[in-house]
This record gives C-alpha cells, structure tokens and sequence, in this order.
C-alpha cells in the first residue's frame, strides 16, 4: 500500500528552442543568473508541495553544466534551506554521487543536514552517469569496473562512520587514519564521526540496472532501492525486486514483495494518454540529445547503453538538420510509441493514473514509496501545474499516503537531560 508519494527534479532551468530541430545541447552556455533560476523554480515547487500532502521533494546532484540541466552541486545544502521555508515536506537526495564525494565529508554534511532539520533531509547514494563531472572531480566513470570498485569502497567507509563509534579503513583509496600519524603525542588507530545522523537513519540508492553485485550491496547494508519503470503490466513480477528480496534474504533479511523499494515512475496528467505524451513530446526530444554521451566513450565494451554510441552519429544528433534521423538511428521512439502499452509511464487522465497505480499496489503490496518525475526538462510552471493537479485528482483514491500537519521531533530539547557520555571518563594516573 502507498505511503509516500514524492515528486523528483533533476534541477533544469526553463530552456527555449527546444527539440530536435532546436538548439543543439552543446550551443547553449548559459549567464550565471539564468542558471541559478533553477533554485527560484525549486522553491516554487516546495512552497506548492508543502500543504498538499506530499511526503518528499527530491533533487540529484550533479555539476559543470552551462547548458542548464542540471544544477544542483550540494542537496544537504539544498534540504537545510528548504526545510526553513516549509512545514510539512521533506527534502530526498537522489542521489548524491558517492564516487565524486570523500566519504567522510558526505557523512558530516548528511549529519548536520538530519539534525538541524530534524530529519527531513532523506539520504541517497549513487554511482553517477557522466563523465565530465565524475572524472574531473577524481572518480573514473568511463571505467565501470573501476567505478563500481570505488563506489563499493566509499560505501563501506561511509556506513562504518554512521554505524560504529570508533573505526578505521585501510583501502586501495584510503589510510584512515594514517598508520604513522600522531595526535596529541598518540598514535591514532581510529577516529569518530561527528556529527552522526540522530533521525533519519535511512538509506536509498537507484537499482535500475540490475547488476547483481551491486544489487547484494544494497541488500548487505539494508540499503533501500529506487526502481525506475517497475514492471507493473502482466502477472510477471519485476526481476529487479525478486534479485533485491533474494540478496536480503542471504543477510536475514525476509521482506515482502516490494518492501524497501521505490516506484520512480514519470508522470504527465492531460485529458487524454495521446494528449499527455503530445504535451511533452519536445521535452523527450531534448532530453534524449542531452542524455547520448554523457558517460563518454567507455574502455569497458560489455557497458551498453546511451553510452554506446559513435563519435559520428554524436556528431550528428548535435545538429537541428539531423538530430531526427540521427536520433532514430540511434534507437528513439516517440513517447507515445514507449507509453502506449506500459502502465508504468503514468501518461493520461486522473481515472488511467490512479489504475495504474492500484495494479501497483496488488502487485507489490509491501510497496510503500512512490517518486513521480516530470518528462525532463519539462518548464517549471508545467511542473508547478502538475503538482496541484496530481494532489488534487489522484491522491485522494490514495488516502494512507496524504501526509499533512506532520509533526517533527526534537530529540535536543532538553540538553540538561542529554546522556553526555558514550563512556565514562578515565583519567589516568601521572606517572
């Protein structure tokens, strides 16, 4: 049953001259002050979200980006400023990109993030996508053996700083604390993470792909999974959430069908399916020429992909007279020829939507968290209007997941009754 119904934006600014037949994605190099018209568009979004019942609205990190399509460096910055503006809403990261990050300095700014909000920033983790960001901030991404080694080591440093008082880590990445390193005339052997998170202790990261090592990661660390287009249609249940219910059940874990995933299904509402995706069609066009390249050309040939394509048709999508065909070259299809048979694209009327949503719901029934996300790059006063809409239409037929007048705790309000100690001091005596 839904009890969480989100909304997630990547963090665009309103782009012109969009399409194939418009701009090519790498002619538009934005001024400083249009680019930061994204935060405005945010926190029009949050004020709209905050008295409708919504749990959630996420953002995605990423950086270096002229072409103003994704905006947003630093979410624990983004979640403390919008919880001072709001109420009732909550602020997800998905996800921060773990790779890019020393693990550490995450740790401290999800901590401080959790505790001056009192737990309304929601924590997530990922890979990444692009090469520009990953590797010029010293991660590898066109290596995703080496993508995937490094994202499993800062995982592993970054849930020991969480969940142990004392601990140490000794990597190919890392010498924490170095072996040879004194403080206070000791030699350090492990350090401690302050602050640590006091309210929201939970985790989430895409599983999408369905690579099984990093399925069993997730599973080991009880990390929760956000699942893109989970197959709803048929009697079949998604192959994603059987691996994920499977890999927890090895760490003694038994959760039901859909327990601690997420459906991150996109959404359009219009009077009609053919209206809906008609709407929106220019916004696909420009996503799909934004998104071919990003993760550059991969030394790993089993990666397949958006990845996988020649420098020549790149070449090609770059330009209005043959981004159509190069496009379809490269594999496109027309929204409505993706949404017409998938109820998981949540294109149509309010009625089509909330069917969609309740085929969901019978299928994974220990599902409880829905993330909508608009077509990208949709304008952001589509984006305000769908939000109303959505609330207004198709939330009541979900009534367990309306969340309003919530209430959040304070476990700092009385510091006189604050526990100070982990251990009792030991003073030793002078020799």
């Amino acid at each position: 049953m839904l009890k969480s119904i989100s909304w997630n934006f990547v963090g665009w600014v309103d782009l012109e001259d969009v399409g194939f037949e418009g701009t090519p994605i790498d002619a538009r190099h934005h001024t400083k002050e249009f680019l930061a018209t994204a935060y405005g568009s945010f926190e029009k979004m949050a004020r709209t979200m905050d008295p409708l019942g919504y749990d959630a609205l996420f953002a995605t990190e990423h950086h270096f980006q002229p072409e103003g399509i994704e905006v947003f460096p630093n979410l624990q910055l983004l979640g403390i400023h919008l919880a001072g503006i709001t109420k009732n809403l909550r602020f997800g990261t998905a996800v921060n990109i773990l790779p890019q990050w020393h693990p550490l300095r995450l740790a401290e700014d999800y901590a401080m993030a959790d505790i001056l909000t009192r737990g309304r920033v929601i924590f997530g983790v990922g890979r990444g996508t692009q090469t520009r960001e990953a590797e010029c901030l010293g991660a590898p991404m066109s290596d995703q053996r080496a993508n995937r080694a490094l994202m499993a080591d800062n995982l592993e440093l970054l849930m020991k700083a969480f969940n142990e008082e004392h601990f140490s880590h000794y990597s190919e990445n890392y010498n924490i604390p170095p072996r040879d390193s004194y403080y206070r005339g000791k030699l350090m052997d492990q350090i401690t993470l302050v602050p640590k998170p006091l309210y929201n202790k939970e985790i989430w990261q895409p599983i999408s792909t369905g690579n099984a090592q990093g399925v069993e990661l997730q599973a080991r660390y009880g990390i929760k999974g956000i699942h893109p287009l989970i197959k709803i249609d048929g009697d079949e249940i998604d192959p994603i959430c059987l691996m994920y219910q499977e890999a927890a059940r090895k760490f003694g874990k038994d959760l039901g069908v859909g327990e601690n995933m997420a459906a991150y299904l996109y959404c359009h509402m219009a009077e009609s399916r053919e209206k809906a995706t008609a709407e929106v069609e220019i916004f696909e066009e420009e996503s799909f020429k934004r998104q071919a390249g990003i993760g550059g050309l991969p030394t790993d040939p089993s990666f397949q992909g958006r990845f996988m394509h020649s420098v020549e048709d790149l070449m090609a999508l770059g330009h209005p007279s043959t981004a159509r065909a190069t496009a379809k070259k490269m594999g496109y299809k027309p929204l409505a020829e993706r949404a017409k048979d998938n109820s998981a694209l949540l294109y149509g009327t309010a009625d089509e939507i909330i069917a969609s949503l309740k085929r969901l719901e019978e299928k994974y029934p220990a599902l409880e968290t829905l993330i909508l996300h608009p077509p990208e790059l949709t304008h952001s006063g589509i984006m305000l209007e769908q939000m109303e809409r959505f609330a207004k239409e198709v939330m009541p037929a979900f009534p367990a997941a309306v969340q309003k007048d919530r209430v959040w705790p304070d476990l700092l309000a009385n510091p006189e009754k604050i526990e100070r100690y982990v251990y009792e001091p030991v003073v030793e005596a002078a020799e």
